[in-house]
């Protein structure tokens, strides 16, 4: 009688294990890949969504891009005072909005070594998220920064004033801008919103932003938060995936100097 050998041996077993771990050390940076390139997709939808947002309200005032109206001293910051407000308008109730927040960043920086928390990262949104807070970005939070040099400064009581100026630089109205498939509107960014200019550099540190006194506007949007790049939409409703050098080639403002040729990364 033939005895029938059942199970495997420890050896077989061994074998298939390193099969499987080999297989998972083979396929995980391809699906990791995979996972980071779909939210780099869903960011870039946000993003023409908010620019569609903008568009409608271009049409209900008479081609004006969001208006600078400045916060309120009297009573408080009142949501419409700020791009963000005017966009949730727009679409309907803020906090219910998702568009406003990338799937790459969406959760508040609360354990933030700088010991303010208004400023985000490639992971970490913008703002308090407490409408209790007094701070200048009160209960709002997103992931994306506007190019403020697009706003309508008509009734603002701020521009243009110092490294806001001069008034010439802005575009107003979409219809005004000339290098439409060249200009940015929204864009990944550490802040809500940023006067870049071709004059700026970085931090340093492509992940982390991070400026003290909020003055290199540039550096707000210089992080790697999608395929080593950042996502941004133009004027003309395309959003794509950009190198960080190519930042300093888009036509911020009418008289932005792309020809500098500044790389973030040498």
């Amino acid at each position: 009688m033939v005895m029938r050998r059942h199970g495997f041996t420890l050896m077989e077993l061994l074998v298939v294990i390193s099969i499987i771990a080999l297989l998972i050390a083979i396929l995980l940076p391809s699906l990791t890949k995979a996972r980071d390139l779909a939210k780099s997709v869903a960011c870039r939808s946000n993003l023409h969504q908010m620019h569609i947002t903008q568009i409608g309200f271009a049409v209900e005032n008479a081609d004006s891009a969001f208006k600078h109206v400045g916060r309120n001293t009297t009573t408080g910051n009142d949501p419409e005072h700020f791009w963000f407000g005017q966009l949730a308008k727009q679409m309907g109730t803020f906090q219910e909005q998702t568009t406003m927040f990338c799937p790459s960043a969406h959760e508040l920086n609360l354990h933030s070594p700088r010991g303010y928390t208004g400023f985000g990262d490639f992971q970490h949104v913008w703002g308090s998220g407490d409408p209790t807070n007094t701070s200048w970005v009160s209960g709002f939070t997103g992931s994306y920064m506007y190019n403020a040099w697009m706003y309508n400064i008509e009734k603002s009581p701020k521009l243009p004033t110092g490294t806001y100026s001069p008034a010439s630089r802005y575009w107003q109205k979409l219809s005004s801008v000339k290098y439409a498939s060249n200009t940015p509107v929204f864009i990944d960014g550490a802040w809500c919103e940023g006067w870049p200019k071709s004059t700026d550099t970085t931090n340093g540190n492509l992940y982390d932003p991070y400026d003290p006194w909020l003055s290199i506007e540039m550096s707000r949007v210089t992080m790697k938060r999608h395929e080593e790049g950042t996502n941004i939409v133009s004027v003309d409703g395309s959003a794509r995936n950009i190198r960080l050098r190519e930042l300093w080639t888009l036509q911020w403002h009418r008289s932005f100097d792309t020809t500098t040729g500044f790389d973030p990364e040498q």
